[in-house]
């Protein structure tokens, strides 16, 4: 699976014509309740060894739930990733599953958020555990469809596997998601 700046252009594209063309708004801000949808994303993987440094694309399915309390939500969402990496050293191609905690603000028909968590990085033959963290903001289109962006930085705890490297991996979602 290969993603390009063409497949991420129609994305956002696609993205901001459902976004103009959605005629039934979210009548409030009561976030809660199970979500479930898919993102795109682009970033960068760090193995913190001159000259390893490369970008790599991921298409990626979550499912979540929200419990808005008021003025504040909490969550936690499951989120399994494809990547596509961009350099053949670890194999070309990789897994990400992350485990996510969601803090955010109910602002209505807008959710700004952080993100604390563990995630498991898998190439062909290594396969370790991360820290996660980043912010992200999910948008209502109406009451069940939202569209959103996430920033994450995976980190890792200590070295790669077996490889010796310290390994960092930051990446930029655009995610669509379906409130039931």
């Amino acid at each position: 699976m290969t993603f390009n700046s063409k497949t991420l252009k129609t994305l956002v594209v696609t993205t901001l014509i459902a976004a103009a063309t959605t005629s039934a708004q979210a009548e409030d801000g009561d976030w809660s309740g199970f979500y479930g949808g898919v993102s795109f994303g682009i970033g960068s993987l760090d193995p913190n060894m001159a000259g390893l440094s490369d970008s790599y694309s991921q298409l990626s399915l979550h499912a979540g739930y929200y419990h808005d309390m008021g003025d504040f939500v909490l969550g936690a969402e499951l989120e399994h990733s494809k990547m596509d990496l961009g350099f053949g050293i670890l194999g070309g191609s990789g897994d990400v599953t992350r485990f996510k905690l969601k803090g955010g603000f109910d602002l209505g028909q807008v959710l700004p958020y952080v993100v604390v968590g563990t995630s498991r990085l898998s190439v062909p033959g290594l396969s370790d555990g991360f820290t996660s963290y980043g912010v992200g903001m999910d948008y209502k289109l109406n009451d069940t469809m939202r569209v959103g962006a996430e920033y994450l930085i995976d980190s890792s705890n200590g070295t790669f596997a077996t490889t010796g490297a310290e390994v960092d991996l930051s990446a930029i979602n655009l995610r669509l998601s379906i409130g039931f």
